[in-house]
């Protein structure tokens, strides 16, 4: 199967900005679909190229995979950037992310992109009953490698989100809504006032999503069930500063040959 063949009508139908409840099977049916599309890439496709993200952000197109699955054995920073790069495939498909203007669009792409790979890559791991973060391939989720880095600093990284997830027993359908959530953020820097009003409401709307998902599974304990679910984005938050200080760390002792460009703006 080729996965740029993968599409689902019905899913583009769906009115992010709408109040309704009654959007949250179709909502779930479209991020399954988007989701299971992402793990279908990283199983059986790879990418040729280095795109910028603003490159990213100005596609008309989706971005054209590879029918050829990545080598197995390659890099963490090669498996690193194919996972990043379903990523954006993924965020580039959201109903939020198609009504921003080019600008604003970017943004949220490169201030959000890692926060969603962090939590599939993370999300995948405990579905597979490990302790640690790991990519598709089982290599470590580290850019670089050194020596002198403290073992117990990157066993805290390994397993911090990992760990919130299976200590609150995340179900599939939560890290979707979640997920959602965390990449609306109306106070990323250098938002313009349209943007920053557009990402607010589609997030206000997620969260009321969340919230009725929470009240039906978990009735009286709905609120506490969505309180504590918001706080993984604290471990994404923190393992997010920590990978950026392993990869500093990295990168005195021993520069990468290479770095992707999608890295160039954050690290």
């Amino acid at each position: 199967m080729n996965p740029n063949d993968l599409r689902l009508p019905e899913a583009d139908s769906l009115n992010s900005s709408a109040t309704t409840f009654d959007n949250l099977p179709l909502l779930l049916k479209q991020l399954t679909h988007f989701s299971t599309y992402r793990a279908l890439l990283l199983k059986t496709c790879s990418y040729d190229g280095d795109p910028t993200i603003e490159e990213i952000s100005c596609m008309l197109q989706n971005l054209k995979f590879r029918n050829s699955p990545l080598a197995q054995n390659l890099p963490s920073i090669e498996w690193a950037f194919f996972a990043a790069l379903a990523s954006f495939d993924f965020l580039r498909k959201l109903q939020i992310v198609q009504n921003l203007d080019t600008k604003d669009r970017t943004i949220l792409l490169r201030q959000s992109f890692s926060t969603h790979s962090l939590l599939s890559e993370a999300f995948y791991s405990f579905q597979k009953k490990q302790s640690c973060l790991t990519f598709p391939n089982g290599s470590d989720c580290f850019l670089s490698d050194a020596i002198t880095v403290p073992a117990d600093f990157e066993n805290r990284i390994r397993c911090r989100l990992v760990g919130r997830l299976c200590d609150l027993k995340v179900t599939y359908d939560e890290s979707l809504l979640i997920s959602l959530i965390f990449i609306s953020d109306p106070a990323l820097n250098g938002l313009s006032e349209m943007g920053q009003s557009l990402i607010s409401s589609h997030r206000n709307v997620y969260s009321s999503l969340l919230v009725q998902y929470c009240l039906q599974n978990y009735q009286k304990l709905g609120p506490s069930r969505f309180v504590d679910l918001l706080s993984i984005y604290d471990a994404i938050k923190k393992t997010q500063e920590d990978l950026k200080l392993h990869y500093l760390l990295c990168y005195l002792n021993n520069p990468p040959p290479k770095l992707y460009k999608i890295w160039l703006s954050i690290v």
